[in-house]
């Protein structure tokens, strides 16, 4: 029997923690991780971890870098197949944040419109969405929204992205005194994947550390989407 100073850590954690309950993942650098040269680096990564955790390929501009553009899943495909042969799950960081095209940046920008980002959202997550759920073997978690919120202490509530955009949505909650409307591309992208990809796990993340006010507001929006079917 191997000792638990020599089991690999992701042996170590099921062991302990049993293998459905909790995972242990990094994000793998994106060209050494398919590079024959970084072989022993991806012989590493797959011993060592039971997550996959892709996040630059499944970026927004890595995806559809326009609303007239084609589709694009030639940096992502790859990954289903490695997580089979490694018996891994993937974690698809595909949040919508404001890591976007330069022209979604751009408010001087001609295709920087509503009608524009919301056919972004629209064709992004549905071909997205659809693709994952076809992989729902290997695909477990999809980050949908990545820092909606802005720090506390600031003078916005939520984090001015590019998708804000899309203006506020009708579903709303309390926050103290302050009824607090949802911006609207974090319910048309909750749909639209819950739509296309029911099994797979949807997840909003927030970075930074835990502050409380950012976990309560988290904790109200999230009860105000469940409330309404989302």
């Amino acid at each position: 029997e191997v000792s638990e100073d020599e089991m690999p850590l992701r042996q170590l954690v099921g062991k302990n923690y049993g293998t459905q309950n909790f995972y242990v993942g990094m994000v793998p650098g994106n060209t050494a991780f398919f590079d024959p040269v970084h072989n022993d680096y991806r012989l590493l990564f797959t011993k060592e971890f039971s997550v996959l955790s892709v996040d630059t390929a499944f970026f927004q501009d890595a995806l559809l870098k326009g609303p007239r553009e084609q589709f694009s899943d030639i940096l992502y495909r790859p990954y289903f197949a490695s997580a089979r042969q490694y018996n891994m799950y993937m974690y698809v960081k595909a949040g919508l944040s404001d890591n976007t095209s330069k022209w979604m940046q751009d408010d001087n920008d001609r295709q920087n419109t509503p009608e524009n980002i919301e056919i972004m959202v629209n064709k992004m997550f549905s071909r997205l969405s659809s693709d994952l759920a076809a992989n729902i073997d290997v695909v477990r978690w999809m980050e949908v929204i990545k820092d909606p919120f802005a720090p506390s202490g600031s003078s916005e509530y939520f984090y001015q992205n590019p998708w804000m955009k899309l203006g506020y949505s009708d579903i709303s909650y309390q926050d103290g005194s302050q009824t607090v409307y949802i911006p609207r591309y974090i319910v048309l992208a909750l749909q639209i994947a819950n739509q296309n990809a029911p099994s797979v796990k949807k997840i909003i993340s927030q970075s930074g550390e835990l502050d409380i006010v950012i976990w309560e507001r988290m904790q109200k929006m999230l009860a105000a989407l469940r409330t309404a079917g989302i």
